[in-house]
């Protein structure tokens, strides 16, 4: 069954993190085995670099999104005050 829970960026950055650490231990045994694993890892090390890519980009939306609302709401705040008699 699918999980369909929002998901934070705290679960997010696990995750990289994770994938982070394999790359590197598989990096090591890449450097020490055979030309197919090598290969092999070579293409996860690829797929890895697009998440973590779709990861920043991910938050990057998402704090545009957040300083656009903020500034929406700065701007009402801004109208209010003005309304305000001195």
């Amino acid at each position: 069954m699918q999980d369909f829970r929002p998901v934070t960026r705290v679960e997010l950055d696990k995750i990289k993190d994770d994938l982070q650490r394999m790359r590197d231990e598989l990096q090591l045994k890449a450097h020490l085995g055979s030309k197919e694993f090598q290969d092999s890892f070579e293409k996860l090390k690829k797929r890895t670099s697009e998440l973590e890519q779709q990861v920043r980009d991910i938050a990057d939306d998402k704090r545009i999104e957040l300083k656009a609302s903020m500034l929406k709401a700065k701007s009402k705040f801004e109208s209010l005050k003005a309304k305000l008699p001195n």
